[in-house]
């Protein structure tokens, strides 16, 4: 069976497409579990999730992340459809909602799998966008001001909010990303960002030593492929690393 879901409402989306992954895991307790990420997808691990057979039978459940992203993947899915649906597994799509993914979507509907297009269907949806964007930059400042106790109260706020701990993980990486870029800078170099972002950055990153920049995002790295693994709890790893600021 194949569960698609996309549209320009990336935040619903994305939010139903975790919700159907969780509900699978729980109903199938015992399945083999995929979580792949398009743009880093091997054609080995994607026919290891398709073809997987569990030894108890049954199927697997894998989760597809943007595999649009990925040319050699996205073509390979294409030509295995037919094979998919038959499948015991149940995979699950999640695109972004662009323009392109049309024909994509209307092939996997054609081949007999389920779609669901997420709409931004009001201001109040976009009010509401803003917000969550509001909370996550809110975060993202305490947590390159290298203020623990805010980030961590921030975070929890945002929690209660509603707000997924990996798109604030996301926040902080972006944030992270940018203070290296700032940091590693030559002098007299043209970054690509606007004043205020720069201004803060190059504030910012006097509050860490040289090295500290990059070994926070080699951490970073290492816990979200851990997390993805079921190897730490994304939500008590991401508190963790902000209390360890």
């Amino acid at each position: 069976m194949i569960f698609y879901y996309w549209g320009k409402d990336q935040e619903g989306s994305r939010r139903a497409a975790r919700a159907e992954f969780l509900a699978q895991q729980e109903k199938f307790p015992h399945a083999p579990v995929f979580d792949l990420i398009g743009e880093n997808l091997t054609l080995e691990e994607l026919q290891e999730a398709i073809y997987a057979r569990p030894l108890l039978g049954g199927g697997g459940i894998i989760f597809f992340d943007h595999l649009l992203a990925n040319p050699v993947a996205t073509n390979f899915v294409s030509e295995n459809l037919a094979q998919m649906i038959g499948s015991e597994s149940f995979f699950i799509f999640w695109e972004e909602g662009s323009e392109t993914e049309k024909e994509f979507v209307q092939t996997v509907v054609k081949a007999g799998g389920l779609a669901r297009e997420f709409k931004i269907v009001s201001d109040i949806k976009e009010r509401q966008k803003k917000a969550d964007l509001m909370k996550l930059f809110a975060i993202a400042d305490a947590f390159g001001d290298r203020d623990r106790k805010r980030a961590w109260l921030l975070y929890h706020e945002a929690r209660r909010y509603g707000l997924p701990a990996e798109e604030i993980f996301w926040k902080l990486a972006w944030k992270v990303k940018t203070l290296l870029l700032v940091a590693t800078a030559s002098a007299g170099s043209v970054l690509p960002m606007k004043p205020y972002p720069l201004s803060q950055a190059q504030r910012q990153i006097k509050k860490y030593k040289p090295r500290e920049l990059a070994r926070l995002s080699a951490r970073l790295v290492r816990f979200y492929h851990d997390a993805r693994r079921g190897l730490t709890d994304f939500d008590l790893g991401l508190e963790r690393l902000l209390l360890e600021l």
